[in-house]
């Protein structure tokens, strides 16, 4: 018996985008009131650039990644943790059931509309499950991407706990550890 957690929240709506937009993401965490910070800034496409936005923004979260990844079924997850953190595909494949692997570019823009690189767990189909990185909640602040590369959001780990609760998504607690 595994130690797994599968949450389902109620009080859930949906104002999101078929096709997921930063405004789409940022529209619905202002819909459920999320506190959080929004700057606009040229593009971040790696941990480097990130680096230097996060300075001159004075941001101080964690950096997160979101992986789209795509089940053997054709399933869509999106795979939420910090930065620095391996994930561990086996450990993922017992808790989907499934064979998992990175999904393409063109299946990541046809499914998400997201910028490669800048897949945030907000603004995303219904469809689409969410799989959360435990530990992330052990972070005060956490950095986003909203789905492009010009735009990041920092907001506290309560605020991610609630928006989390706010959207449609199937949301699975995978426990995972930085390293």
């Amino acid at each position: 018996m595994n130690s797994y957690l599968l949450l389902f929240f109620m009080n859930t709506i949906d104002v999101v985008d078929p096709h997921g937009s930063s405004e789409s993401c940022i529209r619905m965490l202002r819909s459920l009131n999320i506190t959080f910070i929004e700057v606009t800034h040229e593009p971040v496409l790696d941990y480097v650039k990130a680096t230097e936005i996060r300075a001159r923004f004075d941001l101080t979260g964690r950096e997160t990644k979101s992986l789209f990844l795509k089940g053997k079924g054709g399933d869509y997850f999106v795979f939420l943790t910090s930065a620095e953190t391996r994930v561990d595909f086996k450990a993922l494949k017992t808790l989907l059931g499934m064979k998992i692997g990175i999904a393409s570019h063109e299946e990541l823009l046809r499914e998400t509309g997201f910028t490669p690189g800048c897949v945030g767990p907000f603004g995303l189909k219904s469809s689409i499950t969410l799989v959360i990185d435990m530990s992330i909640f052990d972070f005060p602040r956490l950095i986003f991407s909203p789905g492009n590369p010009t735009t990041t959001i920092e907001m506290t780990s309560e605020s991610l706990r609630l928006a989390l609760e706010g959207v449609e998504n199937r949301k699975l607690l995978f426990p995972c550890s930085i390293g």
